[in-house]
């Protein structure tokens, strides 16, 4: 609805962080992960990375360093 709506880059970027913290909150680490993917080169990798560096994600956490 957003792109269609033609919202700017930074909008879109903050949409997709957030609804990858609302994922990451409900225990869906690899729904977050993919919407955290999307905010590369917009959002921080650190904030991402601090999520992700408890050992039990570090499969999800490769995977987005893999796409960073």
């Amino acid at each position: 609805i957003a792109k269609s709506n033609h919202y700017d880059k930074d909008s879109l970027v903050e949409i997709f962080r957030q609804y990858g913290d609302h994922l990451y909150a409900k225990g869906d680490l690899y729904g977050a992960i993919r919407q955290y993917i999307k905010t590369i080169g917009k959002l921080e990798p650190s904030y991402v990375i601090r999520k992700f560096l408890d050992s039990q994600h570090i499969e999800k956490l490769t995977e987005y360093l893999a796409a960073l």
